[in-house]
């Protein structure tokens, strides 16, 4: 369909979307009631006012999937092959990538998943946290360190006071079950999580390797 055809077929509100280029949006709506598609005809609509060219675009995606829906909904637009669809995630490590010779990076720089990361917590000594469970060893040292992106100048120490201080209950639900908090995780956390993060990270420093966090850190 051309863009008009598609563009009649939106509600106001989306239209309001599309036709709003004047100003920078904050689009919220539920799964499924066509947020991809809206953004895609304003990106369309973009291109058509020739407000910019495909080059100077930027799309930034969640999951590979969304990213994927969003290549196919702009793939026959003017320009497209220009225009950038990146998931967060991989653009931010190809960002990285590129400055790693002006850097300290390692050049062979790798991303660890989330299995990976659970592998590097095997290697570390565990035993006083009294479970055996590292999801929530995982779930916390991600937390700390989505902190650090908000408030870097705090160490991981203080990072950590001050969730604990402000945001109680987030660290809890890290270390609980079905409702049950696990204490002696959550103690062991709080006493030994500044050292575990950094021994963490050494592991990935010398595999040459970054977790999601570090990437957009």
């Amino acid at each position: 369909m051309t863009f008009e055809q598609q563009y009649q077929q939106l509600n106001q509100q989306q239209k309001r979307v599309v036709d709003g280029l004047d100003q920078n949006i904050l689009l919220l709506a539920a799964a499924g009631t066509g947020k991809t598609n809206t953004l895609a005809l304003r990106i369309a609509n973009i291109l058509r006012q020739g407000l910019a060219e495909g080059n100077q675009i930027l799309c930034l995606t969640f999951t590979n999937r969304a990213c994927k829906e969003m290549k196919e909904r702009i793939s026959s637009m003017e320009s497209a092959k220009d225009i950038t669809v990146r998931t967060f995630h991989s653009f931010c490590f190809e960002v990285v990538r590129g400055y790693a010779k002006q850097s300290d990076i390692s050049t062979d720089l790798m991303i660890s998943d989330e299995d990976d990361c659970l592998d590097l917590l095997k290697e570390l000594d565990l035993s006083a946290m009294g479970c055996d469970n590292l999801q929530p060893v995982q779930q916390f040292i991600n937390h700390i360190k989505e902190q650090k992106m908000i408030f870097p100048t705090l160490n991981f120490q203080q990072i950590i006071q001050y969730c604990y201080q402000h945001d109680r209950m987030k660290l809890e639900q890290v270390c609980s079950i079905r409702g049950n908090l696990n204490q002696v995780q959550y103690r062991f956390l709080l006493k030994y999580g500044a050292g575990l993060v950094k021994r963490y990270n050494r592991l990935l420093e010398e595999r040459h390797s970054v977790d999601f966090n570090d990437i957009l850190a």
